[in-house]
């Protein structure tokens, strides 16, 4: 899977509600769904929401999205 739109029919929800699960706004799903690439952070929330990788995940390992987050984690603490 790779695209929101395939994730959102396969989960049987709306953006709104993806949003609403992983804090963003419905306008930012919105245009993934038109084409704006999502982003990693985006992707490993939905992926923690729905256990389904998409976008920049969609072929990382469950090591390397592990490996992202703790980066993600030290640079913003720093």
């Amino acid at each position: 899977m790779n695209t929101l739109s395939e994730l959102l029919d396969a989960e049987g929800i709306t953006a709104a509600e993806l949003a609403r699960r992983i804090g963003c706004g419905k306008s930012y799903l919105s245009r993934v769904k038109n084409g704006k690439p999502l982003s990693r952070p985006a992707a490993i929330k939905i992926f923690h929401q729905t256990g389904r990788k998409i976008g920049p995940i969609a072929g990382a390992t469950d090591e390397e999205i592990l490996a992202f987050e703790k980066f993600s984690a030290r640079q913003v603490a720093a």
